[in-house]
């Protein structure tokens, strides 16, 4: 598309996003590969490419490009213009060996050939590594396996194919926190030698249900007196106790927790949704159930806020409910960017949306559901709050979910 000031480039709007580029050497039409804000391209994509900043880090002498050392793509504003997304040309990747020609429209890849095209961009985080091999040698009572971590949340624009057209989908407000983990487990029993040795005539469980906490990446098992922690208090744990005396055995309960850690730090800079100083909200986004065998069925949607409502537990706000058709013309695309408590009558969204904190900001966008034993789940986030992680981690803060 034409943009006002810029003579030589022109906007392309791709999986949310918008990328600048030549308007030279590209037609409408072309096949390209694009990567959006916050992917750190390979360091042997970006010198076999010439993408450096510093010529002397790229293959063709005097080439210069404009990325910095760490290869991150940025969400970033040109003459007024965002430029969240880079095109590269199917060519740039020919030096892995596959034959750019056989690439079709929608094909995803961080890998060709063994060679790593790019991965998402994190800032690095300093860790007690002897404390923490310590964890890593002690006797493990539950793993991924009986308590998994949640899913993962494709981008919407470029998983929305995989909606089913006939079936509602459900869009609610994605907080913007720290996501949290509470079940009550089969946790694996440690026998001493005794118990062991009657087992060869009278078996005993090999599990026994208990609370186990964990952040996005992190199981916390705090109730393991042979775990040699490496952390002494946390928000997940702190605030995982309050839940778990309401779980039935073998629920887990998924969430983002919003507002400040318990020192007082906020969870997200920007982001503490007017809650008092010192105190966090959960807000649930996924109930499941899991046996000893690791079998996993969730509850629908409207199960979820039964089970909360029973509780006294929050969940976050639904916003729409309707047929994905309508999904991005009707529901997304026109209140990404805007505070949602403030536009919510307008929007006509079935719940009131958590109110932000800070009047710079925006929402982050919209998680869209549809359910299953495992449902679907795409996020759309907003472009404007991309911008505000870019700029963050241009100043190097790490924010409580990446440092969990």
């Amino acid at each position: 598309m034409e943009l006002a000031k810029l003579d030589n480039l022109v906007g392309v709007p791709i999986l949310g996003c918008q990328a600048l580029t030549q308007r030279a050497g590209s037609s409408v039409g072309d096949l390209v590969i694009a990567f959006t804000a916050e992917t750190q391209l390979s360091d042997e994509y970006a010198h076999l490419n010439d993408l450096y900043r510093d010529v002397e880090l790229n293959a063709t002498p005097e080439a210069t490009g404009y990325l910095e050392k760490n290869r991150r793509i940025r969400a970033v504003k040109f003459k007024g213009h965002r430029s969240d997304a880079l095109l590269m040309p199917l060519s740039s990747v020919a030096y892995t060996g596959v034959d750019p020609s056989e690439f079709q429209e929608g094909d995803v890849f961080d890998t060709l050939n063994g060679h790593e095209i790019c991965k998402k961009y994190e800032l690095p985080v300093k860790a007690g590594t002897a404390a923490k091999s310590k964890v890593d040698k002690a006797f493990k009572r539950v793993d991924k396996k009986i308590f998994p971590e949640h899913l993962e949340t494709d981008n919407y624009w470029r998983s929305k194919h995989i909606l089913d057209p006939k079936r509602v989908a459900i869009s609610t407000q994605k907080l913007h926190g720290t996501s949290i983990r509470v079940g009550r487990v089969p946790c694996l029993r440690q026998k001493g030698w005794l118990e062991r040795v009657i087992n060869r005539w009278f078996p005993t469980a090999d599990h026994t249900y208990d609370a186990v906490f964990g952040s996005r990446k992190v199981i916390k098992d705090i109730n393991n007196p042979n775990h040699s922690h490496y952390y002494e208090s946390d928000i997940w744990t702190e605030y995982g106790k309050q839940v778990a005396d309401l779980l039935p055995d073998g629920y887990i309960v998924y969430g983002e927790l919003i507002g400040w850690t318990p020192e007082g730090q906020p969870i997200q800079k920007g982001y503490t949704y007017n809650l008092p100083h010192g105190k966090a909200e959960l807000y649930v986004y996924r109930i499941a159930f899991i046996n000893a065998q690791g079998t996993l069925a969730d509850l629908p949607w409207d199960g979820v806020k039964d089970f909360c409502l029973a509780r006294g537990l929050k969940w976050t706000p639904e916003l729409y409910r309707d047929f994905p058709m309508h999904i991005d013309g009707e529901h997304v695309d026109p209140w990404l960017g805007s505070r949602f408590f403030e536009v919510h009558e307008d929007a006509w969204f079935y719940e009131q949306p958590v109110p932000l904190s800070d009047k710079k900001t925006v929402d982050e966008g919209f998680v869209i559901r549809q359910d299953g034993i495992v449902p679907t789940l795409l996020k759309a986030k907003a472009p404007e709050f991309l911008q505000y992680e870019t700029k963050l981690l241009d100043k190097g803060e790490v924010d409580t979910e990446s440092a969990a």
